[in-house]
């Protein structure tokens, strides 16, 4: 049995499930809940025999055009809420689709080398040699003097018209660190 890729993160009384899908640049996100109890959800979950697989394969299932409650193959509970969205968010790119959907931004590079997600980074100007941290500061402030080009693999990055660096694309996990929500990634 695989399991599905998908991010879990409970808020309060609600419980927001992020399932990434590998050929989409957008995950789908459902928000389950009620105003004052996750047991709602708690028995939702249960009800699946706290499988993440059959919850996904019952929500995809369901009509959102409609009352999601009138749905008839899915059982939802009277007091639960569900909603369905999509989820864009920079921060979740790592774990969306391709390297080659999302390297041709200022800010995707920023997370790219962030996350140190390349090999062979090349400064390409001898008198334009900051470090990784400079680069990746550079690319979130000033997004609007770069011009990122990118042949996949390769990645060329322009800085104020003039090429600044380039680095091949990896698809190595992403190095992990700890983030704040107000982080741009």
């Amino acid at each position: 049995m695989d399991i599905p890729p998908v991010l879990v993160d409970f808020q309060s009384t609600f419980l927001q499930l992020t399932h990434f899908q590998s050929d989409a640049s957008t995950a789908i996100r459902y928000t389950l809940g009620s105003r004052s109890s996750l047991e709602p959800a708690w028995q939702l979950i249960k009800g699946c025999n706290w499988s993440l697989e059959a919850l996904l394969e019952g929500l995809n299932s369901l009509n959102f055009n409609t009352n999601v409650r009138d749905n008839q193959k899915f059982n939802l509970p009277s007091d639960l809420s569900v909603r369905k969205s999509f989820a864009n968010e920079a921060r979740l790119q790592g774990f969306m689709g391709s390297q080659a959907s999302y390297a041709n931004t200022p800010a995707s590079l920023a997370l790219t080398l962030y996350e140190e997600r390349f090999e062979r980074l090349q400064h390409l100007t001898a008198d334009f040699t900051p470090n990784l941290h400079s680069l990746v500061l550079s690319l979130t402030t000033e997004s609007e003097a770069w011009k990122v080009i990118e042949d996949y693999p390769k990645v060329i990055a322009y800085y104020r018209k003039m090429p600044a660096f380039a680095l091949q694309l990896s698809d190595k996990q992403p190095k992990r660190h700890l983030r704040s929500q107000d982080q741009r990634f």
